[in-house]
């Protein structure tokens, strides 16, 4: 069988007796040798070119006995090239992608918007800001995830066309000596939580300090407080029992409709 990639070759070297399609046996012919190395030196290239790949990338330590290795997925749905950041970033910050496989270092995410500024300073009439910006980092950014400023003064979005992840183009050509800055906002979410718009439900107790609550009783401090004037509309329902400590006032605007219960102390 031809082998025409690394990964088709032997751990163990007598084994190997073709390279590509030329016999590499005891009995190859002197001509052959020739053939043997260029079709090597091809399989190399490919390899150095990312053209044919291997199963895992091992870095070893210094003593040969363990690695670190890389490996892709046993099903890969699209080609991807990730372009690493040029040096090191800051302790605590991670590695955050563009979505368009540009990677660069940036603050770890903690329940507030995370950003990585750009700063280019501007040469006469320039109005694409793209690459290296004046600290050496690459511009990378998410689609309609970014503010720029020139000067400090917030533009319009109507101002400049964002839209590769990689180049920022001005709709006017900026001055010499202009500052832009562009703050590229990554993604981030909160797992586990209720949202606050659409509500939602508490598999646990609720302690606000003292405060406890189940299907059918509720924990509270010693005093328990409640407003003395009305101001909404309030329903109590069939189903429901309502207590309230009063005397209460009932504002003018307000209507109380009691269909169950309501039992005022």
């Amino acid at each position: 069988m031809a082998r025409d990639k690394l990964i088709e070759y032997d751990q163990t070297a007598a084994n190997n007796t073709v390279i590509g399609d030329v016999n590499t046996s005891e009995t190859m012919l002197p001509s052959e040798v020739n053939d043997a190395f260029r079709e090597l030196a091809s399989h190399l290239k490919e390899f150095a070119d990312g053209t044919s790949g291997i199963n895992a990338l091992s870095l070893t330590d210094d003593t040969d006995t363990n690695a670190i290795k890389f490996q892709a997925p046993a099903s890969v749905t699209a080609t991807t090239t990730f372009t690493l950041p040029d040096g090191d970033g800051t302790s605590g910050q991670a590695i955050i992608t563009d979505g368009a496989g540009t990677l660069t270092w940036g603050d770890a995410g903690g329940g507030s918007n995370v950003f990585t500024l750009f700063e280019f300073t501007a040469t006469s009439g320039q109005t694409t800001f793209t690459g290296a910006d004046d600290n050496a980092a690459t511009l990378a950014y998410g689609a309609g995830k970014i503010i720029v400023t020139m000067n400090g003064v917030t533009l319009d979005p109507s101002d400049y066309t964002a839209t590769n992840g990689t180049s920022l183009v001005l709709a006017s050509g900026a001055a010499v000596g202009d500052i832009v800055n562009i703050y590229a906002f990554s993604t981030f979410s909160v797992a586990d939580t209720v949202a606050a718009s659409t509500g939602g439900t508490f598999s646990g107790n609720i302690t606000a300090p003292s405060f406890q609550t189940t299907a059918t009783k509720m924990h509270t401090a010693v005093f328990r407080t409640n407003e003395q004037t009305v101001t909404q509309n309030t329903t109590i329902a069939t189903a429901e029992n309502a207590l309230a400590i009063g005397p209460l006032t009932i504002d003018p605007s307000a209507t109380i409709t009691v269909d169950g219960n309501l039992t005022i102390l």
